[in-house]
């Protein structure tokens, strides 16, 4: 009884034990999910002929399960769900041993577009990820130099306005259109202090201007340009223009001041440029001779038999005393005649009778300008002459307020005098040159 016992025994171990042999493990399980499929794949040791595996909800329900076939130790297959949810996948041998599980998280994941803003050299705006279906949000306004931004469009021609309010279906660029702006402008000026004019320029904001052309001015050098009136800060033309400006030329002074005197004593103050010498030649034509009068054959009008001179519009309160040609020449022989000329005229015991002068320039057309004052500065008489050439002294004892027509036709008189007097002076200069 016994031995039939244990023979039994180990017949019904015998198939336990193979079958134990006989079921393989399953060694691997991964998932992937894409858009609710779960696709599964493993591996298993040998011996695996197919693969049980079944599909859990969050609770362990039981959702779904397939079979695999097992291929060169390894096998696959696919659950598709509907829902987003955490889902477990369990899988073991149909032979037997243990299960192989694991678990994936189920996300719908949106199909989406990217909206791109080209802001054609405006500032930068960030794309921008758009659901599909959904609306992009309008940016804030780029920014660029000069430019308003006007709006954004759906074509690099900028014909179609894009709509904010269109649904996002596929990858957009949108591009932004631009209105230039008036540019602001400003005036510089140019104070050139006296030289010769330079107009004013008209300059956009920030831009610089070109160094203009040196003006010029008689008796100086252009030592350059200055940002202010005194001439202290000199102005860099790389600066760029923020506001109306004036900018102010500087000038050196390259005439110096010369004294000239002759051996009467007559002298005369004037300025000219350096590196030349000068001479003072002062001729008195008149009182004349009654023999130079009638080698000249002009009319004597008065002669004095006593001190042989022919009296000229000798009035009671003025004479014509003197005709005066004044020369300044340089070492050239050059004659300066035009400038400011301070003149010192030694008196004539003649002059020394009166007690006011004038002196009238005689012009070559035998008409005078108006004559000035002369002050007596002990035994000379001095004033000021814009030109060099042919002077008349007036003589009078009679006192005369400028401010009033008081003995005018005196004046007149001797004026007229002094045009005879050139018509004198013109021959006598004609015959010294031609004796020479």
């Amino acid at each position: 009884m016994k031995k039939i016992y244990y023979s039994f025994l180990i017949l019904l171990l015998i198939p336990l034990s193979v079958f134990a042999i006989e079921n393989p493990k399953i060694l691997t399980l991964e998932l992937e999910n894409d858009n609710h499929r779960i696709t599964y794949e493993g591996t298993t040791e040998d011996g695996s002929h197919a693969v049980m595996c079944k599909l859990y909800d969050a609770s362990d329900k039981e959702l779904d399960m397939l079979s695999s076939a097992v291929d060169n130790n390894k096998f696959e297959g696919i659950f598709d769900v509907s829902e987003d949810a955490t889902y477990r996948v369990a899988c073991a041998n149909y032979e037997g041993g243990p299960i192989k599980s694991e678990t994936v998280i189920i996300e719908n994941k949106p199909v989406t577009y990217t909206v791109t803003f080209n802001t054609n050299g405006g500032s930068n705006i960030e794309n921008v990820i758009v659901n599909e279906n959904e609306k992009v949000e309008k940016p804030e306004d780029p920014t660029k130099e000069g430019y308003t931004f006007e709006n954004w469009y759906e074509d690099e021609t900028l014909t179609t306005i894009f709509d904010f309010n269109k649904e996002i279906k596929d990858n957009l660029t949108l591009y932004a259109g631009w209105n230039q702006n008036k540019p602001v402008t400003y005036i510089v000026s140019y104070n050139t202090n006296g030289g010769s004019q330079i107009d004013n320029e008209e300059v956009e904001k920030d831009k610089t201007i070109e160094k203009p052309e040196d003006p010029t001015k008689e008796g100086y050098t252009f030592l350059g340009w200055y940002e202010d009136e005194t001439l202290t800060t000199p102005f860099n033309f790389e600066t760029p223009i923020t506001k109306d400006i004036t900018i102010y030329a500087n000038w050196e002074d390259k005439t110096k001041e010369y004294e000239v005197s002759n051996k009467n004593g007559d002298s005369i103050k004037f300025k000219d440029e350096e590196g030349h010498e000068f001479a003072l030649f002062m001729m008195n034509y008149y009182p004349l001779t009654e023999s130079e009068l009638e080698e000249l054959e002009i009319e004597k009008e008065e002669y004095d038999e006593v001190t042989d001179k022919i009296i000229a519009a000798t009035k009671k309160d003025g004479t014509l005393i003197a005709l005066y040609e004044i020369i300044v020449s340089n070492e050239d022989d050059e004659e300066k005649s035009t400038g400011e000329f301070e003149i010192r005229i030694k008196m004539t015991d003649e002059m020394k009778k009166y007690n006011t002068f004038k002196i009238a320039y005689i012009k070559d057309d035998f008409t005078t300008e108006k004559a000035v004052e002369l002050k007596k500065e002990g035994e000379y008489l001095v004033g000021k002459l814009p030109h060099l050439s042919t002077y008349a002294i007036l003589g009078s004892n009679v006192s005369t307020n400028p401010n009033t027509m008081d003995n005018i036709s005196t004046w007149i008189s001797i004026l007229i005098i002094s045009i005879v007097g050139l018509g004198i002076i013109t021959i006598i200069r004609y015959k010294a040159k031609n004796n020479n």
